[in-house]
């Protein structure tokens, strides 16, 4: 199939693959080792297609790197990185062309602002339940505690304003 895909369309690359799980399979670094023949760094996108309630994108990106566990043994596991979705102009173009029937013309401008804000904000909640459960997860020792992350909560609170004032 890679060199089917490199006759075809040789100047893509291929970056990494996907899976359909709310969460990482075990066996996902198994299938991650296959594709590392083709990319040192594959990316794994997990796309989340059975949570109806999701707010936001139901895309995470992940890709590996190499651990020491407890033992003293080698392994890969897989760390979270932020990512976007993008588009071309001609792909944003055929999109807002699909998406012309489907909005709602009667919703005003005013109420699609309000809609966007209880969005935000309902991100915003689930992103900091999260925050909470890991911070929750290391104080039980589920999870060990890394400073990088907690370095990330920081600049985070540091962002949000002072409602003080």
């Amino acid at each position: 199939m890679f060199e089917m895909q490199n006759r075809i369309n040789s100047r893509e690359k291929i970056i990494g693959w996907y899976s359909t799980g709310p969460k990482i399979k075990q066996n996902d670094i198994k299938i991650n080792e296959i594709f590392r023949k083709y990319n040192t760094q594959p990316v794994l996108i997990v796309c989340n297609v059975q949570d109806e309630q999701l707010i936001g994108l139901p895309t995470e990106a992940y890709f590996t790197r190499e651990e020491v566990d407890e033992n003293g043994n080698m392994g890969r596991a897989f760390v979270h990185v932020t990512s976007t979705i993008g588009a071309t102009d001609a792909e944003a173009v055929a999109v807002e062309h699909l998406l012309r029937d489907v909005k709602d013309a009667s919703q005003g401008q005013f109420s699609k602002n309000v809609t966007d804000k209880l969005l935000g904000l309902k991100v915003l909640a689930n992103k900091l339940k999260e925050m909470r459960t890991y911070l929750e997860e290391v104080i039980n020792g589920k999870l060990r505690y890394n400073q990088s992350i907690i370095d990330n909560f920081q600049d985070i609170f540091n962002l949000l304003p002072n409602l003080k004032v």
